[in-house]
């Protein structure tokens, strides 16, 4: 291949990055990929190249090893499109299949999946991020695939979003003004994976709208009740109803990369509520 460099962080802004302001249903992803068989100059060889700007921007990041750790940041698209195979994630996911290393409890490699919410209410933001901070975090784990970290933990206490600012990228899911940054994924070449955390973005973009509308301020919105809530708002369709089946059964896959142990029953108690916090604006 060759047709791709590694760059110093942040060292390319191209439109989409910074300045994103189309509306509608699109998702940005960040892949850290560290190489397990030589340094990450094997891993450049492997993507393939794409047309019309739809490669991804290759980066250095100081979380990741310098000799063979790269960070892939793709372009918005759609949820249809980084759904389908024929997508130039799904391509360079399979091109990379076997050659990056997979979950390790002694480092965080992550999958950051930015969502875009022009055009949403603060409230349905808010309620959106609320709920990835009030599931278990066994359920996180299980559909994310690796355990949570110092990068990418919940809130443990309850907090209103003029109380709590911070400018480092270390919770689950950061409102990050014209996107939603959700953290919690490991770095995975499984495609299937990826399908099934569109899924529950999907989800919980519905419930997240839907609950918004009998919401007049969810900024101090903070209830125990609300990972029942979402549950509940699942069990009434197919797709919730399999996004329940990610998020709380076991299941097999060829790529879990995962440690999580199994989630608690759905009718225990949530986990506690959460802060929303405010960052810079990059894709």
């Amino acid at each position: 291949m060759g047709h791709y460099k590694r760059l110093d962080y942040h060292e390319k802004a191209p439109s989409w990055r910074d300045r994103f302001s189309s509306k509608g249903k699109y998702i940005g992803v960040e892949l850290e990929c560290v190489s397990n068989a030589g340094g990450y100059e094997n891993l450049l060889e492997l993507i393939p190249r794409f047309g019309f700007g739809r490669g991804p921007i290759v980066e250095q990041d100081a979380s990741l090893p310098y000799h063979t750790g790269m960070e892939l940041i793709f372009p918005p698209v759609s949820y249809k499109q980084l759904k389908s195979p024929k997508s130039a994630f799904a391509k360079t996911i399979a091109a990379l299949d076997g050659k990056v290393e997979g979950y390790d409890p002694r480092r965080s490699v992550g999958m950051h999946l930015n969502v875009n919410t022009q055009g949403w209410s603060d409230n349905k933001k808010l309620l959106f991020i609320a709920v990835v901070h009030n599931l278990k975090k066994e359920a996180l784990e299980r559909i994310g695939g690796r355990a949570l970290t110092s990068y990418c933990y919940q809130y443990d206490d309850s907090i209103q979003l003029d109380e709590y600012e911070i400018t480092e990228h270390c919770t689950v899911a950061e409102w990050v003004h014209n996107r939603i940054e959700l953290r919690f994924p490991g770095t995975t070449t499984d495609h299937k994976r990826i399908k099934e955390l569109v899924a529950f973005i999907e989800v919980l973009e519905l419930f997240a709208e839907e609950e918004a509308k009998h919401v007049e301020d969810a900024s101090g919105y903070y209830t125990d009740k609300l990972e029942r809530m979402f549950v509940e708002f699942c069990k009434k369709s197919k797709k919730g109803r399999e996004v329940l089946g990610y998020l709380y059964e076991e299941k097999s896959s060829k790529n879990s990369d995962s440690s999580a142990q199994p989630a608690k029953s759905v009718g225990a108690s949530p986990a506690v509520s959460s802060g929303i916090i405010t960052t810079v604006s990059e894709w």
